[in-house]
């Protein structure tokens, strides 16, 4: 990963770079400048009030159709280095949280609709990103609420019981259980989180 200096990102952090840095990765093709943009992103989105800045100026969506683009055509060996760098990316923009509830959008953001979808791709990398989006989603009781009444919980043990044969990526079942355990958080979603189980 390339190496910001401190004065480099007090730079592009005091200047609003949101539209340039979107505008890179919605047309640009080269898998290399696509990388390093979201790398930067990455390396400025540091405090809570860059990744509100970055969950405001529409970089989600932008990291989202990164992710579509390239999943769609594995092109370049590079593919599954810019997967693994977007999801990482946008899990991390939601450890805010401001920005975490502006992705979420009172349940039908398009972000977090996508990464609902994540959740049954044929992509692990996917399936990991989209279990601890939707455990750093749950850390409000309110989201927390109403993902169990849309049926979240549900989605994830599906998928927990269809990778729990101790094979694969442990990554993902341990996503998997920390979503289902900030789910459980709520009083109120204990009594249908059991009747699930």
């Amino acid at each position: 990963m390339t190496v910001f200096t401190e004065v480099g990102k007090g730079l592009v952090v005091s200047k609003d770079v949101t539209p340039q840095l979107v505008r890179v990765l919605r047309i640009n093709e080269s898998p290399e400048v696509i990388e390093t943009c979201l790398e930067l992103i990455t390396n400025i989105a540091e405090t809570e009030c860059v990744k509100t800045q970055v969950a405001k100026g529409g970089v989600c969506e932008a990291v989202v159709d990164v992710v579509r683009r390239h999943r769609d055509t594995p092109s370049s060996d590079l593919f599954p280095p810019i997967i693994k760098t977007a999801t990482d990316l946008i899990v991390y923009i939601l450890v805010g949280d401001d920005s975490m509830g502006i992705v979420y959008g009172g349940g039908s953001g398009p972000v977090y609709q996508e990464l609902v979808e994540w959740l049954t791709s044929e992509l692990e990398d996917l399936q990991i990103a989209g279990a601890l989006a939707m455990g750093n989603f749950a850390r409000s009781d309110a989201h927390c609420i109403q993902m169990v009444q849309s049926g979240i919980a549900e989605k994830l043990l599906k998928v927990l019981s269809s990778h729990n044969t101790g094979e694969g990526d442990i990554r993902l079942q341990h996503a998997l259980l920390s979503a289902l355990r900030n789910l459980s958080i709520a009083k109120e979603n204990k009594p249908a989180l059991i009747s699930q189980l």
